[in-house]
């Protein structure tokens, strides 16, 4: 069942992601960014299993990359695609607290174990 729930939080993540920064253009509110950071938190405790760790953090690493480079490229190089920048920022938002879970669960196990 909580497996269910972080395959949820993740999609519901995504989604909300980008519909919250096309409502919302370029004014995010802060509740938004909020709720997508809990979202994330949610996924990275209850989505990511020790196995899943590494490729779940490699992935992550991938995401926020190129997030950030297509937040920049559409949100201030190309100049006429605001929104798609946010799209790409707010995405950011939601996968990094996952990421930061999932690695402070890695970290912890790992200095327990010696």
């Amino acid at each position: 069942m909580v497996k269910h729930i972080g395959k949820w939080a993740f999609l519901v993540g995504l989604l909300a992601a980008v519909v919250i920064a096309v409502m919302a253009g370029t004014g995010v509110p802060l509740w938004a960014i909020l709720l997508l950071a809990i979202d994330g938190v949610i996924v990275g405790v209850l989505n990511v299993t020790e196995d899943e760790a590494p490729s779940f953090l490699i992935a992550a690493i991938a995401f926020m990359v190129s997030f950030m480079v297509f937040a920049r490229l559409f949100g201030e190089v190309l100049g006429g695609f605001p929104v798609v920048g946010v799209v790409f920022t707010m995405l950011n938002v939601f996968v990094a607290p996952a990421a930061l879970i999932v690695a402070l669960k890695v970290m912890f196990d790992k200095a327990r174990d010696k």
